[in-house]
């Protein structure tokens, strides 16, 4: 089983050193066409008008209505 791993782990470092010996890959498109494409696509997202609140109608917001309820099992 030693023998197994030890094999597999210089297996391993040998890939990482030929490896090193290839050149880098060339950048498919320039970085700033990219950029220039993000920002027009954030700008065509439209604004919200309004905040939702998908819970609103589950939960109960006021205060006041908390504090005049008892307790269950109060008289």
């Amino acid at each position: 089983m030693r023998i197994f791993v030890a094999a597999i782990v210089f297996g391993l470092m040998t890939a990482v050193a030929y490896a090193k010996d290839f050149p880098p890959l060339p950048e498919a498109a320039p970085q700033k066409a990219d950029e220039q494409a993000y920002r027009d696509a954030v700008k065509r997202i439209p604004e919200q008008k309004s905040t939702s609140d998908p819970w609103g109608s589950v939960r109960d917001t006021g205060a006041a209505n908390n504090q005049n309820k008892k307790p269950p099992g109060s008289k």
